[in-house]
């Protein structure tokens, strides 16, 4: 007997609830599994580490004038950034802060930068300002 177009379309809603709910578990197990690897994983940027990311000879003097306004050593270690992190900068302007985090996160991380509109040059400026960085190179 062919099962009716009513009892069909009742099928296929409990098969997508069915995924809905093993997708959701799946996501709050892997929610978890980040949290414990968090916590059992790399510690924070030390005080000594964030001090050598800021005194990195291939920091410009802007970035270093910009250093006393904006407090970096206040703010990466608020963050609680981790080397090897996936981490995102939104509104990130000129890439001052994208920069610290790319030499915070190291050769292992990745940094995505965004902004609102097209900055002029801004993948250019950022690849140049990276190119030398020791905390970029594999």
């Amino acid at each position: 007997m062919k099962p009716s177009s009513c009892s069909t379309a009742s099928t296929a809603r409990h098969k997508s609830a069915a995924v809905a709910v093993t997708l959701l578990l799946l996501g709050g197990f892997s929610a978890a599994t980040a949290l414990a690897q968090t916590a059992s994983g790399p510690a924070k940027l030390s005080t000594e580490r964030i001090a050598e990311i800021l005194a990195s000879p291939d920091r410009s003097a802007a970035d270093r004038t910009n250093d006393i306004r904006r407090k970096p050593a206040q703010m990466l270690a608020f963050i609680g950034i981790v080397p090897g992190m996936v981490v995102m900068d939104l509104s990130s302007g000129g890439g001052y802060t994208t920069e610290l985090l790319a030499r915070a996160v190291g050769p292992q991380g990745v940094v995505y930068a965004q902004n609102g509109k097209q900055r002029d040059n801004f993948d250019e400026r950022m690849k140049k300002r990276l190119a030398c960085s020791p905390a970029r190179q594999p």
